[in-house]
Order: structure tokens, then sequence, then C-alpha cells
């Protein structure tokens, strides 16, 4: 039988209550049972709570002495402790398994069933359900993180009347939530979260608020997207991505090219993990020069990975598998340290290098520790903070929240530069470029490649300098390679060039040769530096 509140609050008061509890009420039933008497105490914990009940019955007929009164008094503390220790452990396994905001399993666990799942013998097959739900952020910010928990909490509670009994619940933290569906296709996933979809359109009540919510789906299953729960689970997430990229409230199932893609990204990811972990990146550095002078303006330091078994792997392709990783961040933190470091080496010896530019990912703008840490290593390596420029990239400036634009303008007010990178290719405005606190743009290498024959690359090229130029910006053009090029920007009064034709991006040590060597001066920056 279970204690009811009435039952706990009189057994508080009088611990004798116990046997009106569970004999008194019961006698006849428990006569019919052949018993005939009962002694029993309620259990109170070392903390004074009331836990339980020990009862004693007999089945003899006659009257016998106290000593099953005694037995059962005797008994009663011991029970206590042994319940005490019960509960302890029970909570201590909650803790440890499951999820202590929806009671859904935590990652750990799921990862253990999953592992028992993929053991048994036999054609075992099932789907897993990866879900993130859509713009909870916005949640938070309106709401607030205590509410935000309540609206998670509701979530899992819907999604618990639309799962079955054996199906699997996980959050895996934040607000992603997994589902492992046993015996299924990717069918029998598929008309799930249809369903589910269609379930999660009726608002739920969070704080007086009608809130209706959807999530992005990533559908991968055993035996197709992988031999283990960790792959299944990553294929899934790969997928979850791909659908919240393309529209969001939609789902994507792993297909056999995503699988291998994803393989391959979690032997990269895992490989460069182990690389940052060891200091095994480095940093190359560009030149970029003064367009009327020839003198060096500055660098920009480029990510370079040399692996011992897989060699040398391009940025462009290491950098994509470090944002879907989550190693963006920790890249760009080291880039800046490492530049840093760089700079006062050079002085050191005798190479006066005026600025490094180092690039910073989108994810680095959410971060309100990034302008204290900039600052701690200006700071510790004793620079002026006109010595460091961040680039930033087109996705930076469309993003128009108040946290990331109060991140770049504390970068300014440190007085370290802002450079709009490969400006000009994605969809950024005019409106928009006034609004940042920017030192300088950059124009993309696409825009010179035909600068010499394509009159509308020319005419791009042109309104960019000129729009820098009045709005008191530096404008340093990429990929500049030949004397042609370099004639015309120079015509067009663009401030600063970088390319092959000044040099390549270079180790630190190959850059401080070149620094001391003579180099390559145009006409035109022979007249300018006269004047």
């Amino acid at each position: 039988m279970t204690l009811t509140d009435a039952d706990i609050a009189a057994l508080a008061n009088d611990l004798d209550e116990a046997s009106s509890i569970v004999w008194e009420s019961y006698r006849s039933v428990g006569i019919s049972l052949g018993l005939h008497d009962c002694w029993a105490s309620a259990i109170k914990a070392p903390n004074g709570k009331i836990s339980g009940i020990l009862a004693l019955y007999s089945r003899n007929q006659h009257k016998v002495a106290d000593w099953p009164k005694k037995i059962v008094s005797g008994a009663v503390p011991f029970c206590g402790v042994v319940i005490e220790q019960y509960e302890a452990r029970q909570h201590i396994s909650q803790l440890a398994n499951y999820d202590p905001l929806t009671g859904f399993l935590n990652r750990s666990s799921l990862h253990k069933v999953l592992k028992t799942m993929i053991s048994q013998p036999g054609d075992n097959r099932f789907a897993v359900l990866l879900l993130d739900l859509d713009r909870f952020r916005d949640i938070n910010d309106a709401l607030g993180h205590i509410q935000g928990d309540t609206f998670l909490k509701a979530i899992a509670e819907r999604l618990k009347t639309l799962c079955r009994s054996n199906y699997i619940l996980s959050r895996s933290g934040g607000d992603d939530f997994v589902i492992v569906i046993p015996n299924a296709t990717a069918e029998t996933a598929v008309n799930f979260i249809k369903a589910t979809t269609e379930a999660m359109q009726r608002p739920l009540e969070v704080a007086g608020n009608h809130l209706s919510a959807s999530f992005s789906t990533g559908i991968a299953t055993f035996p197709e997207n992988g031999p283990d729960g960790e792959s299944l689970i990553s294929h899934a997430e790969v997928a979850m991505r791909q659908a919240k990229k393309e529209a969001r409230g939609s789902y994507r199932l792993v297909s056999t090219v995503d699988t291998k893609e994803a393989q391959d990204r979690l032997v990269l990811g895992s490989a460069l993990r182990d690389a940052l972990a060891k200091g095994l990146l480095n940093l190359h550095y560009q030149p970029q020069i003064e367009a009327r002078t020839g003198e060096i303006y500055g660098v920009e330091a480029l990510s370079r990975w040399n692996h011992p078994t897989l060699g040398n792997i391009f940025p462009s392709r290491f950098i994509a598998v470090a944002e879907e990783t989550g190693q963006i961040e920790a890249i760009g933190r080291w880039s800046l340290e490492e530049a840093c470091r760089q700079i006062t080496q050079w002085e050191r010896d005798g190479v006066h290098i005026p600025v490094v530019s180092v690039n910073l990912s989108a994810g680095h703008f959410h971060n309100r520790s990034l302008v204290p840490m900039i600052a701690d290593l200006l700071r510790k390596y004793g620079l002026a903070p006109e010595r460091l420029t961040v680039e930033i990239t087109e996705s930076v400036m469309m993003d128009e929240s108040d946290e990331t634009m109060n991140v770049l303008s504390a970068i300014r007010k440190l007085g370290v530069g802002l450079s709009m990178d490969d400006f000009g290719t994605g969809f950024s405005s005019l409106s928009r470029l006034t609004r940042l606190p920017l030192t300088e743009i950059k124009i993309d290498r696409s825009f010179i490649m035909n600068l010499e024959t394509d009159p509308n690359a020319q005419a791009v090229t042109t309104a960019v300098i000129g729009i820098g130029n009045r709005l008191g910006m530096t404008v340093v053009t990429e990929g500049v390679e030949t004397e042609a090029q370099y004639d015309l920007l120079e015509s067009l009064h663009c401030d600063v060039l970088q390319g092959y034709l000044f040099a390549k991006p270079m180790s630190a040590t190959d850059l401080e040769i070149w620094y001391r060597e003579p180099r390559k001066l145009m006409p035109a920056m022979k007249k300018g530096s006269d004047k």
C-alpha cells in the first residue's frame, strides 16, 4: 500500500498509528487470509522523515507474549537506515543517469542504452532522431532562463505523451532531445516526426504566454548509418543541421554520402582536437604593402595544419570542420595569443611588423569573454592595441544583435582595429557598413582576378575603394598577382595591397628573412616614397 499525506501526518504525531493503518482498517481481510494479529510501527529515518511502516503478522489464533512487539521495535531503527541508504543510492543513480530538468536519460546513459541495443543478437534495427528546438534562444532572451527551463519541461512532457512506452527519450543538453525508436525503419521515424511536428503546433502556456514549438530534426538508422551510438548521433546531428540550415521545422534523413562525409569529419575533428591540445597548428603570415610607398603595412595571420599522417590539410577544410565540431573558438583564441607572442618575438629580433590581422569566426562575437581576453593578451605581451586587428566576416556584419554590436564596439574601444574581410562577396549592405565601427575593408580576391578585363569588376572595386576612403577606412585588396593589377589599383587610390606579387604566406622564420631582404618596388611606389 502507499501512504497518503494524511497517513504520514498521523504517524508523525504518533508512531503507533501504524497499527490502525495496516491492521485495524483491514482486519476482516487479514482474518480471511488466515492472519489473526499484527504488530506494527512507523519507520522514522534519522532526518525525522516518515519513510514507511514495518508490520509483523501472526497466524496464531491464541494470544502470544510481547516478543513480536520487541522484534518490531528493535528492527525499526535498522529499517530506517536501510531505507535512507536505498534512497541515497536511488538519488545518486538519478543524478548520474538522468537529466535533472526533464527526467529523460542524459547523454552518457543514452550511449549505454544504444550500446546494449546494438549488441543484441539477431536482425536488430532502430532509428535515432535528434531534435533541436528552433529559436529557443529568443525565448530565453524574452522570458529569462527560468521560464526557458519551464518551457523545456513543458516540451518534454508533450514529447512523452507522443512516444510509446518502449521509446527511449534523452535530453543531451541545451535544447537538443534524442528519441530512439526500437524496431523502426526510416519510414517509421518520418511518420513519427510528422505527427510530432503537428502536435507541437498546439501552443504551450509558459508564464502566461502561449508558445508554439518547432524542431529541426535529423534521422539516422541502425545499422545503415553507423556501427555504434556515437556515430549514429553524430550523423543525426549533421542531418539536423542541414534541416535547420535549409528549412527550420523540417527533418532530414542521413544519406550514404552524408554518412561518408560525416565519418571523414569525425576523423578530422578528432585529429584537430588532438592537434590543438598538442600545439601542432601554426600560423603563416602574408605581408600587406602600402600601395604608394612600398612600406610594410602589416601581415595577415593564417592558420596552417601539417598532420604527421594526413599531410598538409587545407584551411578551408579544417576550418569548416572546426566550425561544425565546435572547435573554431579554440582556434581563434590560439591564433590571437600566437599572433601577439610572435609580434613581441619579432620586435626582440629587430623585425618591426606594424600590425597583425587575425581572422575570427562569427561565433566569437557572441562570447562576452572575447574583449577581456584580448585586453589580457595585450597586457601580457606589452602590446599597443593598434598592433592588432581583428578580421570579421560578412555574417558578423549581418548579425545586428545588441550582443554582437556591443562586442564589436568594445573591441574598438580597446584601440584594436576591426577589418571587414572579403567585402562584397555576401549580402552586406552600405547601411550596415556605416553602423559598424570598422577601421578597414578588404576587397575579396574574386574581384581582382579579372580586374584588368572585366568592367563590372572594375566598377565594383572602384566603388568599394571610394566608399572606404570617404568613410575614413583603410582599403586592403587581396589577391594582387600582376603589375597591371597593381597599376590599376594604385590609380584608384587603394591604400594597401596583399598578394603573390609581393609575397606568399610564410612561416614566421621565413617572414623574418623576407623582411631583411631588399623588396621589389613598383615605379609608383618609388615616386610615393620620395614625397
